[in-house]
């Protein structure tokens, strides 16, 4: 289970020391608190890592699975559909940090692509090709090394997440295939 915990796992299978997530009202208030003024996504990686660095250690982890729940609950086919058409293409890695765009957006752009991707129409920056932001992935870790100096990762058991391998049930090769599956945003990008 979890995209972050995949990308960094843990040294030891000792279990995190919050355990359990960060109650989510709370979770989707600090995402958008960060979002105020619509910053870019340097300053909102940096508010982010402000406000949880004043938790306490165990409330960093838990705020980390609270997310690493969140980004695999997307972690779909038709999510990575939308994310290729929106970027243009899409490798492992960039749809890792497209879902992590997507929740960096909010609660309610978060739950409305979870229901359907195609509703990222509404989120389509025109200026843009490159919908991602891999420096999401990196808040909680990052204050918890600021507040204790020790690494979160050797805080966390070694995971593997539930969704790693995704059946695609669209091919890049069939425009039709992901027109079936996010229209609008396929009509928005003209592929």
């Amino acid at each position: 289970m979890g995209i972050l915990r995949n990308l960094f796992g843990g040294k030891n299978n000792t279990p995190p020391p919050a355990g359990k997530e960060m109650n989510e009202d709370l979770f989707w208030q600090i995402i958008a608190g960060s979002r105020r003024g619509d910053p870019p996504q340097d300053e909102q990686q940096e508010k982010l890592t402000g406000k949880l660095s004043s938790l306490t250690p165990a409330e960093i982890i838990s705020f980390y699975l609270t997310m690493d729940r969140l980004l695999d609950d997307i972690h779909t086919s038709s999510t990575w559909c939308a994310a290729y058409i929106m970027n243009e293409g899409c490798s492992d890695d960039g749809f890792d940090y497209f879902c992590a765009w997507v929740l960096s957006l909010g609660k309610e752009t978060y739950y409305a692509a979870k229901k359907d991707p195609d509703n990222l129409v509404t989120v389509l920056r025109e200026d843009s090709d490159e919908h991602e932001f891999e420096g999401m992935l990196y808040v909680a870790a990052e204050a918890y090394e600021t507040k204790t100096g020790k690494s979160m990762y050797d805080q966390l058991p070694e995971l593997i997440r539930k969704n790693a391998n995704v059946e695609i049930e669209w091919d890049e090769d069939d425009p039709e295939s992901m027109k079936k599956i996010c229209p609008r945003l396929f009509a928005a990008k003209e592929l």
